[in-house]
C-alpha cells in the first residue's frame, strides 16, 4: 500500500468484463495492486479489458504466477472451482 499510496498503479491491471450494462469487471491479474487502490480509495485505477473466456484466464493466471498445469487444477480443486 505504501508504495501505491506514494507513486500511484504505475502498471495496469489486467480486467474482463462480467456485466457489461452494469460496468462490472473481473480483475484477472493485479489484485494486489487494485486492492491498495481500494485501500486508498484512489479514484481511478489504470486497467486493461480484455475479453477472455475461463480457459483463458487460468492460462493468464499460470503465466502470471508461473505455476505448472497440474498445480493451477490443484488448487483450483482445493477452492472448489
Amino acid at each position: 500500500v505504501r508504495s501505491v499510496a506514494a507513486y500511484g498503479v504505475i502498471a495496469p491491471i489486467l480486467v474482463r468484463p462480467i456485466a457489461a450494462e452494469a460496468m462490472l469487471y473481473e480483475v484477472v491479474d493485479g489484485s494486489w495492486r487494485h486492492a491498495a487502490a481500494v485501500a486508498l480509495s484512489l479514484p481511478e485505477v489504470p486497467c486493461v479489458v480484455r475479453f477472455l473466456d475461463d480457459d483463458a484466464v487460468a492460462e493468464v493466471r499460470r503465466v502470471v504466477t508461473g505455476a505448472s498445469p497440474a498445480r493451477v487444477r490443484s488448487c483450483e480443486g482445493r477452492l472448489g472451482r
